[in-house]
């Protein structure tokens, strides 16, 4: 049986994550919170979700899961009232306690159906739940990334009704801030609108939260494009909904923190942003802006076209089949380590990778710890 999250172990996150409570914002202090396996990483360890929808804390010298259960007697299974379920879209630490969202139910709102999202709070071990606010008739991909920047945290968020034969209806994406000290939301204006699309937030520059949207070029709901498709090749539903690709126009935004407006942004497409940089390709080259608007090209790293950020780190690879490459770029140094493999990276401390073991046969995620020399070339 797994062991609960003891009064020893919160203390031990509390101080994992003493820079996440609320203090002034300094320009660096924001981070992106999601609900993709890493939810908050620090020196200490880290929240990770798995497939059965509960959040667990894993501790980096040990290697020891323990869920977020107030209950040491408990089995930690699905449908026993174990506080480790229900936590794990997007959670967060603030103030010493744990935040995260929760979808309500589909209601019906005059001619259309459709859902809120709630934000709720609970003590460290998950015990003393509490419905925080509400975000009416606005939805929340587990997909999309959040930001928290001092007492705030900035959201792209989408209205997306049905009708009553629940039919999907034109969405349309907002961006939402909530200050978590004072409960002020602020809704401001609609970015896009179709029937299919989407936007996700990247990172913080120059005061900027920067952000995107996809929007269909077809602009039809989905299953009608899956119709269309199948009528115009010749196949069923069945087959279209594997087949059918639908294209995308893409536009980079920028949310000006001080000015609370939107604009489009006029900066190189980014692959990822850090507290230090500002990452994008030009020409096949990896680059990268500092805080002083200077240039930075980075020789080693060849035809990567991901970057994911990480405490000091950057990870770059390709999803090239036939050439697969990856490498980490270390922030301070700027050293480029050319790595054996294409890994599935959770988290960096110290040095050390925590990478996560995914076993397809088995359903099951692990995770271990090696050194950044062990997966190097």
């Amino acid at each position: 049986m797994k062991k609960a999250i003891s009064i020893i172990t919160a203390a031990v996150i509390l101080l994992s994550f003493s820079a996440c409570k609320n203090n002034e914002t300094s320009g660096s202090d924001w981070r992106i919170v999601s609900s993709n396996d890493l939810v908050e990483s620090e020196k200490n360890g880290m929240f990770i979700t798995n497939t059965y929808s509960s959040l667990s804390f894993l501790d980096f010298s040990t290697m020891e899961q323990a869920p977020v259960c107030d209950d040491p007697t408990c089995k930690h299974q699905v449908d026993s009232g174990c506080t480790s379920y229900g936590k794990e879209n997007h959670p967060f630490l603030y103030d010493d306690k744990l935040y995260y969202l929760k979808r309500s139910d589909i209601y019906q709102d005059n001619d259309i159906y459709i859902n809120d999202i709630q934000l709720w709070q609970s003590d460290i071990n998950g015990a003393n739940e509490k419905l925080v606010t509400e975000f009416k008739k606005l939805d929340y991909n587990s997909y999309n990334n959040m930001i928290l920047y001092g007492d705030t945290i900035y959201m792209c968020m989408e209205y997306k009704p049905s009708d009553k034969d629940y039919k999907e209806l034109e969405h349309t994406e907002k961006f939402v801030t909530y200050n978590l000290k004072n409960s002020e939301t602020n809704n401001y204006e609609d970015i896009v609108k179709g029937y299919v699309c989407s936007s996700d937030i990247i990172g913080i520059w120059d005061n900027n939260i920067i952000f995107r949207t996809s929007t269909s070029k077809e602009n039809l709901p989905y299953m009608e494009m899956v119709e269309k498709y199948a009528k115009d090749n010749g196949v069923t539903n069945s087959e279209a909904m594997s087949a059918v690709v639908d294209g995308y126009d893409t536009v980079y935004w920028q949310f000006d923190i001080t000015e609370k407006s939107i604009s489009r942004s006029m900066l190189p497409l980014p692959l990822a942003i850090s507290k230090n940089f500002y990452y994008y390709s030009e020409e096949n080259k990896i680059m990268y802006l500092d805080k002083d608007g200077n240039k930075n090209t980075i020789n080693e790293v060849i035809n990567a076209n991901d970057a994911q950020i990480y405490d000091g780190y950057v990870y770059f690879s390709n999803h090239n089949e036939e050439n697969p490459s990856s490498y980490l770029f270390n922030e301070q140094s700027k050293e480029v380590t050319s790595l054996d493999n294409n890994y599935n990276i959770s988290a960096i401390s110290n040095d050390t990778v925590i990478l996560q073991i995914i076993d397809d046969k088995n359903d099951t995620l692990s995770y271990e710890k090696k050194t950044i020399a062990e997966i190097a070339k």
